[in-house]
């Protein structure tokens, strides 16, 4: 590999850290404002940041386009939400472990290879063990709900979000203001506003810079260089980084059966996205 090519690998990795490491962050302010109050400075605030820079107010649309940008943004907002509830009710590495069989489902379904069975078979094992926990990682069947959720708007994210791609990063904006003016006001019907202070909205505008605005910048500029089913294979190490982050800054230790779950699952994600970049290839 040249050298040129580490940087780009590096970003997209540097993007899975960032986000990650902001969703255990988020959960830190949980006890102050909620899940609720905090999902809403999270997408609020990153909608700001982000209109500043595209200013996707430039975008000229027809009919057709707007509704994809309003079920992007919809399905953006629901994604965000359900998964910080899902916080409340079981470790970060677990949730996001659970929540990836969302975007997992719709690369199975768009390859439909008899091989896929056995990447089916990883995550199915592997969801199986996730419920294997200790004293602090104990899962609610309240949280699988929401993290269910999450998966599903998380699987419609990736196939609403193929449809607006062209728009660039201006569209993933106007997402972002879609999904800001249904979640901002149950953020503020949660009580944020009389529950903020400096500490927490400092902690809000980190949360919007690590988890949407940086990741957003540098898988933008990974996208480029690196084929988008190497791109898939390093995404697939999400999972671990959750469980890692979780770990660092929350204290929340895994056992070894939930380990092993989130190692087949990420196993799961990397051979669905080999499979479908290989069928891709034969088609064409």
């Amino acid at each position: 590999m040249r050298h040129t090519q580490y940087l780009p690998i590096g970003a997209a990795l540097l993007s899975i850290i960032s986000l990650q490491t902001g969703a255990a962050l988020a959960k830190t302010a949980f006890s102050t404002i909620g899940p609720e109050g905090m999902s809403a400075l999270r997408v609020g605030i990153a909608a700001i940041i982000l209109c500043c820079f595209t200013k996707p107010w430039r975008i000229r649309c027809n009919c057709s386009e707007l509704v994809n940008i309003l079920f992007f943004g919809v399905t953006l907002g629901l994604m965000n939400l359900f998964i910080y509830m899902a916080f409340k009710y079981m470790p970060v590495g677990i949730a996001i472990s659970m929540e990836v069989i969302g975007p997992l489902a719709v690369t199975l379904l768009s390859s439909r290879q008899p091989k896929d069975l056995i990447s089916i078979l990883f995550a199915v094992t592997g969801l199986t063990l996730l419920p294997i926990g200790g004293n602090n990682t104990s899962i609610e069947l309240l949280g699988v709900v929401y993290v269910g959720a999450s998966a599903l708007f998380w699987g419609l994210y990736v196939s609403s979000g193929s449809k607006i791609a062209s728009f660039g990063s201006q569209g993933f904006s106007l997402g972002l203001i879609v999904a800001s003016m249904f979640i901002v006001p149950l953020g503020i019907n949660s009580g944020v506003i009389e529950k903020i202070n400096t500490d927490v909205f400092t902690i809000g505008c980190t949360i919007a810079i690590m988890s949407t605005a940086l990741p957003l910048v540098l898988d933008s500029f990974a996208l480029k260089y690196v084929p988008k089913s190497i791109f898939g294979v390093l995404m697939s190490a999400s999972p671990a980084v959750s469980a890692l982050a979780g770990m660092v800054i929350l204290d929340e230790l895994l056992t070894l059966y939930q380990w092993v779950g989130i190692f087949l699952i990420s196993l799961a994600c990397m051979g669905a996205t080999m499979n479908f970049k290989s069928n891709v290839v034969a088609t064409n």
